[in-house]
């Protein structure tokens, strides 16, 4: 419910979900992925980078635990990357605009050349 509810309001968004469920990667390193760092005919991903998102600030930094992983894709989120794939070739095209050559999988930007903004947590005071 909670996935075509995500899918319904945002497919993007949706994607971005169904990813973190089957993977397992944290909200910033599926934020920070590009598409040089998928397989998609071996069925892998690799996870090498992070995005920081606080306000004022974004950057890319490393993995929280400091290490680059390679994962096995299942098939049905295989399909998923596929679909979201195809929907950013499409944006980009109607936009009249060609891919970034190292292009976010999640991006707000028609050409993917910038990760995709999550919104930051607000920070407790002490």
């Amino acid at each position: 419910m909670l996935l075509e509810a995500c899918d319904a309001a945002n497919p993007d968004l949706g994607t971005l979900v169904y990813a973190a469920l089957t993977t397992g990667c944290r909200r910033g390193e599926l934020c920070g992925l590009r598409w040089t760092d998928t397989d998609l005919e071996r069925g892998t991903l690799i996870v090498a980078r992070s995005l920081s998102d606080v306000p004022g600030d974004v950057s890319v930094k490393d993995t929280k635990t400091h290490a680059t992983r390679r994962m096995a894709l299942d098939v049905s989120t295989v399909e998923v990357f596929r679909r979201q794939r195809e929907r950013v070739e499409e944006r980009a095209r109607l936009a009249g605009v060609d891919l970034d050559p190292i292009a976010c999988v999640w991006s707000q930007a028609m050409d993917c050349s910038i990760p995709y903004r999550q919104t930051a947590s607000p920070r407790r005071s002490p």
